[in-house]
């Protein structure tokens, strides 16, 4: 992981594999064996990042945050300690499109009180 210096990247798809194998590798899990979910953060109702999750074994939630405002991606291993930050030097676009409008919908609820159908 060390050799990562600085990840050009256009693409969500792209982020979304680069984290799931990051995450993956770095605590011996199968990529193929655990899903990984990922939620939008809002900032002052605007998305400024996602925060992406596997869960493994055992009860263990690996996280990784993509924090669009600092360009990079912070992970963080299961006992919550940060273990990598990664910058990207270009952000993927994710405002564009209806793929988080649900998610982007849900958080919303959550902000305002009510429950994410």
């Amino acid at each position: 992981m060390a050799a990562y210096q600085s990840l050009r990247m256009g693409a969500l798809r792209e982020l979304r594999t680069l984290v799931k194998r990051t995450l993956c590798e770095s605590n011996y899990l199968a990529e193929d064996q655990f899903p990984m979910s990922e939620r939008v953060l809002l900032r002052a109702g605007r998305p400024r990042g996602i925060l992406f999750w596997v869960s493994g074994p055992r009860q263990v939630r690996l996280t990784a945050i993509w924090d669009a405002d600092r360009r990079e991606v912070l992970f963080y291993d299961s006992a919550g300690e940060r273990y990598l930050s990664l910058p990207v030097a270009e952000s993927p676009f994710l405002w564009d499109g209806s793929e988080h409008a649900a998610q982007m919908d849900s958080a919303r609820e959550l902000r305002d009180g009510g429950v994410p159908s």
